[in-house]
C-alpha cells in the first residue's frame, strides 16, 4: 500500500445509507469502523444516539456478524 487511502479503499460500506451514523467494514481484520454523521450542527442528538442504538442492537441480535457484499463475517474489533 502506498498511502492511508489504499488502506480506506479496502472498507467496504454497511448498514443504513444516510443514516447519521454510518459504518464501514474491513474484512482483512474483521473490523467494523463507526463514524458520526450529524445532520445540521454537529452535535451528540438525540436522532444520533438512536441511530447508534440502531446499529449496535442488530450487530447483537446477529450474533457479532454481518453481511457485506453477499459474505457473512465476524466482527472481530468494533471502532466507534
Amino acid at each position: 500500500m502506498s498511502d492511508i487511502r489504499d488502506a480506506a479503499r479496502l472498507r467496504l460500506p454497511y448498514g443504513r445509507p444516510g443514516a447519521q451514523y454510518e459504518t464501514l467494514f474491513e474484512p482483512a481484520t474483521g473490523t467494523l469502523w463507526g463514524y458520526f454523521n450529524p445532520r445540521g450542527t454537529p452535535c451528540f442528538s438525540l436522532g444520533l444516539l438512536k441511530d447508534i442504538r440502531a446499529h449496535d442492537e442488530r450487530l447483537r441480535a446477529l450474533g457479532g456478524e454481518l453481511e457485506v457484499a453477499g459474505e457473512r463475517h465476524a466482527v472481530r474489533y468494533y471502532v466507534c
